[in-house]
């Protein structure tokens, strides 16, 4: 994402004016395909243009994956398969071991939010793994979030995605221990962080 960091920051400063309590870098992909390093220095750049806190969604998926001692994950996401092994790389580099991934190899934007939940559902389900602590559904794009309540369940598992796992981040961050019903397991959790950077 840093050849992105000039576009970064102009979105950023149109978001400072409205006086965001937090401001998110919102792409699993872009916030994860450059590693750790890149990610940080992103979320640094939108805090020194803004003056505000700031995250993205790589940073909270780390801290779901922490709070919910996911250390060994199956990864499910509709991307093509090159993303999925970025996304790999940077969860490695975080610690974090991919037992099995599926990349659902869809067309693009478009196809990503216009595919039915029922399709991560099932894509999920079919991945199944024994020694799994956790299922990760990537992308903030789909509609993986609203397969959490019967996916988790099913898997004995935590179910983590995208937009879930950035709700519950700044909630948290923010003070705020609202649990919504049917977002999974993570939403019984806190966080324990430095001040964010």
């Amino acid at each position: 994402p840093l050849e992105m960091l000039p576009e970064i920051r102009y979105a950023a400063v149109m978001l400072a004016d409205a006086k965001c309590d937090i401001i998110v870098f919102h792409c699993t992909g872009s916030s994860m395909e450059s590693g750790i390093a890149a990610e940080r220095r992103v979320v640094d750049a939108i805090t020194e243009t803004t003056g505000r806190p700031a995250t993205s969604t790589a940073a909270a998926l780390l801290e779901a994956f922490d709070a919910l001692s996911a250390r060994r994950l199956v990864l499910v996401s509709p991307y093509q398969q090159q993303v999925n092994d970025a996304e790999i790389a940077f969860l490695r580099e975080a610690g974090i071991e991919v037992l099995r991934d599926r990349a659902l190899g869809l067309a693009g934007s478009d196809a990503f939010c216009s595919a039915p939940a029922g399709l991560f559902e099932q894509a999920t389900l079919d991945a199944r793994h024994p020694d799994a602590d956790g299922y990760f559904i990537s992308c903030t794009n789909i509609r993986a979030i609203e397969t959490v309540a019967a996916l988790e369940p099913a898997l004995g598992r935590p179910v983590i995605t995208s937009n879930q796992a950035t709700l519950w981040y700044c909630l948290r961050r923010l003070g705020l221990p609202d649990a919504p019903a049917g977002l999974g397991t993570l939403f019984n959790h806190g966080v324990a962080l430095p001040l964010m950077r």
